[in-house]
């Protein structure tokens, strides 16, 4: 009895020297005064952050090694390098960050512009980051979605009423949609949903198909989906001024916002069309 006394008092002593080994880090949001220097190398990079929303924790190791926990509901888009497959839910609230510094030494976490990056300190000159799964998989990070958030219509101006219900605004939104997003089970259970309602149970054929080009008749609003920007075909007696219209002679265009503007390629899933970023890091459909 006593060596098993022992043995659970030993256990205890070892998970809490292993807890007080992980604490709670503040995150420095970056000044664009203060720190002009830095946000511009992360302009000029290739870096792509992390999505950080309000809420999430940070906990730092020891060892430097740092994990991201999204608030309730929030869920990262997290592809294995391995594999090219999305994540299960239930391992997607959770990514490991690893800021390491190849040459020299001081690779510091920052938030900017609501994204996680790792930047060099004065002692570093080249800086690379890794991201993991709640599993330890090594994984690629496009964005986050929100499960609660839903389809909806993107309006310039809040609406009242039933609208209010169907419709939500820019600041509502996370970022912009991307291929790794619609891979998610509920993606195109809420795509239906939102065409079921514009098309009165009658959806056409063409969004069925995913077809490329859309009929005369039709044109494309921009949708917030679970927090992401995309768009979606609607018949143009539908279109209203509040509607954020996103297509020129019925054709959506992609934009990168970034320094050295390159690099963001047109795509759709269902009918959705949304903007991947091939070697951009903020691509877009609206400015």
């Amino acid at each position: 009895m006593k060596k098993q006394n022992f043995l659970i008092s030993l256990a205890v002593i070892l998970l809490l020297a292993g807890c007080q080994k992980e604490k709670n880090l503040a995150v420095k949001e970056l000044n664009p005064e203060k720190d002009a220097k830095l946000i511009a190398g992360i302009l000029q990079s290739s870096e792509d952050g992390i999505p950080f929303p309000e809420g999430t924790k940070v906990l730092v190791q020891e060892s430097g090694y740092t994990k991201l926990i999204l608030p309730p509901g929030y869920h990262f888009i997290m592809t294995e390098l391995s594999t090219g497959e999305l994540v299960d839910p239930g391992d997607d609230e959770e990514a490991g960050v690893t800021c390491a510094c190849t040459k020299g030494s001081g690779c510091t976490p920052v938030k900017f512009r609501k994204k996680y990056y790792c930047v060099m300190d004065d002692g570093c000159s080249s800086c690379d980051k890794s991201t993991t799964s709640a599993t330890g998989a090594k994984v690629s990070i496009s964005g986050i979605y929100h499960e609660e958030e839903g389809i909806s219509i993107l309006v310039k101006n809040a609406a009242s009423g039933l609208k209010k219900e169907l419709t939500s605004t820019i600041d509502q939104t996370l970022g912009n949609a991307s291929r790794p997003l619609f891979k998610a089970p509920l993606i195109k259970e809420g795509l239906l949903q939102l065409y079921n309602f514009i098309y009165d149970n009658n959806i056409p054929s063409f969004i069925a198909a995913n077809e490329k080009t859309i009929p005369e008749g039709y044109g494309y609003i921009a949708v917030n989906i679970y927090g992401n920007i995309a768009a979606v075909p609607v018949p143009e007696h539908m279109i209203e001024q509040n509607y954020y219209r996103v297509d020129e002679d019925g054709k959506p265009s992609c934009k990168c916002n970034d320094a050295n503007p390159v690099g963001c390629e047109k795509d759709s899933y269902f009918g959705a069309v949304f903007c991947e970023a091939k070697g951009c890091k903020s691509c877009s459909l609206l400015d």
